[in-house]
């Protein structure tokens, strides 16, 4: 028999799918437009923290659209294999490898972090973009991340993070809380999507709460860092090598 709570986690995952689903086609132009270009710095400095050498395997979860993926193209790698739910995020994220001429490099999977359908120990690297909080387990997500890494292999997260300067905090609060959902809304045509990001970043783990999540699922030096005033944090573990 299925618990209340694993239920509950089932339906929010479907209903945060179809959200994607929803916003797919404006997805791109509202991330660069709400972070006032700063998503391109943060995944700039998230890849580079990779440290990968050229012809490497590298797994993104919760690809979306791409950006990171495409992002990542720049350390050579002979294969990045994107997985997320949302059909229609990676129908986008399909349309725009073509575009970039990265098909040979690009495989897409539709799934979820939380059951992953690699073999153990299948990648030199592992990353997301803003996706962890939409797990809807993430320590059962972190564990499976963990599980198809090779050992030494590094795991780098983006996530978005309310700032801890006080004052600056206040006003990240207003636009985060009243504006994004309001243009969020005219832009995405979605009531709801918008209004889900300043709650999913409210309710996400603390960063040493979510530091010691990926303790917990067996990442070593695992240290994180504050960018842009705190609005994104980078995080990043090794598996260990043994």
């Amino acid at each position: 028999m299925t618990s209340p709570v694993h239920s509950e986690r089932l339906s929010r995952s479907v209903d945060v799918q179809r959200m994607f689903d929803e916003i797919a086609s404006r997805y791109d132009l509202l991330n660069h437009l709400l972070s006032f270009g700063s998503d391109f710095y943060w995944r700039r400095r998230a890849v580079g923290e990779l440290k990968l050498q050229p012809g490497a395997t590298i797994l993104d979860i919760a690809i979306g659209t791409g950006d990171l993926a495409f992002a990542a193209f720049k350390l050579n790698p002979k294969a990045i294999v994107g997985i997320d739910p949302a059909e229609r995020m990676l129908k986008r994220c399909f349309e725009k490898s073509i575009k970039r001429r990265a098909l040979n490099f690009l495989e897409l999977v539709c799934g979820t972090a939380e059951a992953l359908p690699m073999k153990d120990r299948s990648f030199h690297g592992a990353m997301v973009a803003f996706g962890v909080r939409n797990f809807s387990d993430i320590q059962t997500g972190l564990n499976e991340i963990h599980r198809v890494l090779k050992p030494g292999a590094p795991f780098v997260a983006l996530e978005l993070t309310q700032p801890r300067n006080r004052v600056f905090r206040k006003f990240f609060a207003v636009y985060f809380e009243h504006v994004v959902p309001i243009l969020g809304r005219l832009i995405s045509g979605s009531p709801y999507a918008y209004r889900y990001l300043p709650d999913s970043v409210s309710t996400f783990p603390a960063h040493d709460s979510f530091a010691a999540l990926m303790c917990t699922a067996g990442f070593r030096d695992v240290w994180y860092r504050p960018l842009t005033l705190g609005t994104c944090t980078l995080y990043h573990g090794i598996k260990e090598s043994t």
